[in-house]
């Protein structure tokens, strides 16, 4: 029942980040190059991503270097079957009129046909949209063709193969697992099926080229925020920070960046006041008052008590001041022991606000959509 229940809150908050690109299983994840998959598990980078890239180019790539990989032939049927269930299926051959490549009968193959519940245009979207484009003019077809490992018994790669999506103005559409890329679209213009089974919750990477600064009070320092975007991250990102002293401020500039496909770098400076820092002077508290005069009242009646003949009247006048002082001590236990008003200066002024001294940990945020990064700096400030 527990793994069931962290199940379930692991795929809410997976919702949160999905955008409305949702096909029977595949669902878009705002602001990612990617989707995620729920029949087959897996993460399916937009073949946008790898457009005219040929496969040793992906695989000697950075993409391949952060983990994702070609899907494989089983891979790809199970993502076209659960996203493409309405669609009547074929065996005899290809798009291209070819028998299915290797003679494997189990190829999605969706011949041209009414796609009434437009599942096909939902998956392109799902993949991140329209690649490729057969024809011209109004009965011009949109889609897309990726290319991917075609794996035999034991592990080998045999080949590469090519899926095929396309839908016409008229609601007809095509989906099928054809021989290769050259069987179709020789001039290149097509992504390829890169898959991995987890992605990183933080699309980039963040960082200071200065970690701790040391600034008297009064005075300014800098040092620059560098943002590394993963691949394909393009959303905006804000800066921010926390944790900063009195009379402490910082400042970004640029105050945002948006990645292009490297490095942004934001220069931060954080400022402090070098004007008069706040004296607090809590007083004494009736407590402390009590329990500070209580020895020096109970060693004379311990005195009396032990001396015979002591005057009777004394001693119970004693007691009673001590009964009396023990109550007002508890009963300013709520009052007197809570923090003190803030200082004023001696002419009524609001407090002082210059930045004391002292070592602080600052946190530097960078925030985009729903998700954020952070890095710590550390703030010295002398007097």
């Amino acid at each position: 029942m527990k793994s069931a229940a962290m199940a379930a809150i692991f795929f809410a908050s997976e919702l949160l980040f999905y955008s409305p690109q949702v096909s029977a299983s595949l669902m878009g994840i705002s602001g990612q190059p990617y989707s995620y998959d729920s029949a087959t598990r897996l993460y399916w980078l937009h073949p946008s991503e790898t457009l005219g890239l040929s496969y040793p180019a992906v695989i000697s790539g950075s993409l391949y270097s952060n983990g994702w990989r070609y899907a494989t032939g089983q891979e790809v049927n199970a993502l076209l079957r659960s996203n493409l269930p309405s669609l009547t299926t074929a065996v005899a051959a290809d798009v291209n009129g070819n028998p299915f490549y290797g003679g494997e009968l189990s190829d999605f193959y969706a011949p041209p046909q009414l796609d009434v519940a437009g599942e096909t245009a939902k998956l392109i979207s799902a993949l991140g949209g329209s690649t490729y484009t057969w024809g011209s003019g109004n009965n011009a077809a949109s889609g897309m063709i990726t290319q991917f490992d075609r794996i035999a018994t034991g592990g080998n790669i045999l080949s590469h193969a090519v899926v095929i999506l396309a839908v016409w103005p008229d609601g007809n559409a095509e989906a099928a697992i054809a021989g290769g890329a050259a069987d179709c679209c020789p001039d290149g213009r097509w992504g390829s099926f890169l898959v991995r089974t987890t992605v990183d919750t933080t699309p980039f990477t963040l960082g200071v080229s200065i970690n701790s600064l040391t600034i008297a009070a009064g005075q300014s320092a800098s040092t620059t925020v560098t943002l590394t975007p993963n691949a394909g991250f393009i959303l905006p990102v804000t800066f921010s920070c926390t944790g900063l002293p009195v009379g402490a401020a910082c400042s970004f500039a640029p105050p945002s960046v948006t990645p292009n496909g490297g490095p942004d770098n934001s220069i931060l400076t954080i400022s402090t006041d070098g004007g008069l820092v706040a004296l607090v002077s809590p007083g004494i508290s009736q407590i402390m008052f009590a329990s500070v005069l209580a020895p020096f009242v109970l060693i004379p009646v311990g005195v009396l008590v032990r001396q015979r003949g002591s005057d009777r009247l004394l001693l119970d006048i004693v007691t009673g001041f001590i009964i009396a002082l023990t109550l007002t001590g508890m009963l300013s236990c709520s009052s007197s022991d809570s923090p003190p008003p803030p200082a004023v200066n001696s002419d009524g002024n609001p407090p002082a606000t210059g930045t004391p001294a002292g070592t602080y940990n600052v946190t530097v945020t960078a925030s985009f959509g729903s998700g954020s990064s952070s890095v710590p700096v550390t703030l010295t400030v002398t007097r």
